[in-house]
């Protein structure tokens, strides 16, 4: 399977007030569970995009066997993320998947049928569907991997999906739908 996976989780969670990607959560931290998912698959890379909290959110996972990619721009939004993530790529795989570091119920499982599906869709992009939103996690094959290296601004991912159109696969994943963004949202993740 020649698919990387992309977790870009460098965003300074303003409405959070603190870095959310090390609130606990189960028995390790939001972006721990996220890499913990992430590495039950055999992604050929799996790169980690850190920024405003790189400091502290580095020596967390540095054990893991992961790529980081410091990104000194993150303030710019996270397109900047995702560009930097792709350019910095070491493998050259032939799909990348997308996962946000802030979306503890998506699980392996999840992952994988995203993946499965991928493989046999004939369309390039495969996009999680919750609450009629086509979005991430989502895969891009390499078609796509120009348009993710030059993306900037505060649009993600979603945008070239939107874009892509009647490129784009999707199967059903309401757990897309949960991110972590404010103090009420973890409270109501870990309640």
């Amino acid at each position: 399977m020649n698919i990387a996976s992309l977790i870009p989780a460098a965003g300074a969670a303003t409405r959070m007030g603190r870095a959310k990607q090390l609130l606990p959560f189960k028995n390790s931290t939001i972006i721990e569970h996220t890499l913990g998912n992430a590495l039950e698959i055999p992604f050929v890379e799996n790169r980690v995009v850190l920024g405003a909290y790189h400091h502290i959110i580095g020596p967390q996972i540095k054990d893991y066997p992961i790529e980081i990619t410091i990104n000194t721009d993150w303030q710019k939004g996270l397109g900047t993320s995702i560009a930097l993530g792709m350019q910095e790529m070491k493998s050259e795989p032939m799909a990348v998947l997308v996962l946000l570091a802030d979306q503890p119920l998506i699980t392996t499982d999840i992952l994988w049928n995203m993946i499965q599906q991928f493989t046999i869709s004939e369309k390039p992009v495969m996009a999680a569907r919750y609450e009629d939103i086509l979005g991430v996690p989502a895969i891009f094959d390499k078609s796509f991997f120009p348009l993710l290296a030059s993306m900037d601004g505060q649009k993600g991912a979603g945008k070239i999906i939107k874009e892509a159109g009647e490129q784009v696969e999707y199967i059903d994943v309401p757990e897309a739908g949960y991110d972590i963004d404010t103090p009420e949202d973890y409270r109501r993740l870990i309640d």
